[in-house]
């Protein structure tokens, strides 16, 4: 038996040194596949990373931008005119008639709610109006119930979450804050 044994351990012998290259070579292979496969996932992290980077400063230049005061036109007119050397009769009435402007395009989206609102109310003060007067006599808690429809609760859900955080909603409910 130990002649056997000579005889094939003296035949694989010269191939010992080429079959633990391979295995080398195979476990090195193997390791560099790791290491490149954690380098594309530390890459695609990385820019996930940028790019929410990119969106936190894209919504703070943008708060910056809402946030900034309007330019006064009567200021800027009342400031030019200083320093061109006008009198006080030139610049009085100019400085009020730009003050007027800048108060009433100041106005211009208030006013359309406000008068949204106040036509919205009004319509649904006629509606109970005739809800409980003498041809349907119901009374007020029943006209108060059909008063109120499904595209109430849409115009209510839709100013609360504008007031009271329509981004926060976005975020939690998908998509971006953008």
């Amino acid at each position: 038996m130990l002649p056997i044994f000579s005889a094939i351990l003296g035949f694989a012998a010269p191939f010992l040194p080429e079959i633990l290259k391979f295995l080398r070579a195979r476990l090195d292979n193997a390791h560099e596949i790791e290491m490149f496969r954690l380098r594309i996932q530390a890459g695609a992290a990385e820019s996930t990373w940028r790019i929410n980077e990119l969106d936190a400063k894209a919504d703070i230049a943008e708060a910056r931008v809402l946030h900034k005061p309007q330019a006064s036109y009567g200021v800027q007119i009342l400031d030019k005119a200083h320093e061109s050397g006008l009198g006080s009769w030139a610049i009085v009435p100019a400085f009020y008639l730009f003050t007027l402007l800048d108060f009433l395009s100041g106005m211009v989206r208030p006013a359309a709610a406000y008068a949204a609102f106040s036509f919205y109310v009004i319509y649904k003060m006629a509606q109970f109006e005739v809800l409980t007067g003498t041809r349907f006599e119901a009374s007020a808690a029943e006209a108060i119930v059909q008063l109120w429809s499904e595209q109430d609760w849409n115009v209510l859900v839709l100013i609360l979450s504008y007031w009271f955080g329509a981004r926060s909603a976005k975020l939690a409910f998908g998509g971006k804050s953008r």
